[in-house]
C-alpha cells in the first residue's frame, strides 16, 4: 500500500512538472504607452516584421497621418543557439521624454538615451 502511494505521488509530481515546463514559454510584453512631442508620436512595437529580433525598437510616426518617420533599434539582443529564442527576448518596458531625448528602459533594467534629432544612442545604465 505504501509503495503504491509513493508511486502515485511520484507520477502526479511528474505530470505537474511536465505541465509547468510546457507552459513556461514567455508571454509577450505589456503594451507601452506612446509619448508625443511636436506632432510626432514615439512608440514601442514589441514585434517588428522582417527584423532579426523581438523587442528593442522605437518608432516615430506623424501624429496626424500615422505615417512612419523612422524606426530605430535601440539595442541588439544576442541569442544563444542552445536556448529557445522567445525566452531570450529583451523588451522595452518604458519610454519617457526628456529635453531632446527619449529615455528607454528595457526589462534587463538597462537605460538608454536616444537623441530625437540625431538618433544617437547612449547607454546610461
Amino acid at each position: 500500500m505504501r509503495k503504491t502511494k509513493t508511486i502515485m505521488v511520484t507520477v502526479a509530481l511528474m505530470f505537474v512538472f511536465a505541465a509547468t515546463s510546457v507552459n513556461s514559454k514567455r508571454l509577450g510584453p505589456a503594451p507601452i504607452e506612446p509619448v508625443s512631442r511636436n506632432n510626432v508620436v514615439y512608440s514601442v512595437p514589441a514585434f517588428v516584421s522582417g527584423e532579426t529580433q523581438n523587442g528593442g525598437y522605437i518608432e516615430a510616426r506623424n501624429k496626424a497621418s500615422g505615417e512612419l518617420i523612422w524606426r530605430l533599434k535601440v539595442y541588439k539582443t544576442e541569442y544563444a543557439r542552445n536556448l529557445e529564442r522567445d525566452i531570450q527576448d529583451v523588451f522595452i518596458i518604458s519610454i519617457r521624454l526628456e529635453a531632446e531625448s527619449i529615455v528607454v528602459v528595457d526589462d534587463k533594467d538597462r537605460v538608454f538615451e536616444v537623441n530625437m534629432n540625431t538618433r544617437n544612442i547612449t547607454r546610461k545604465k
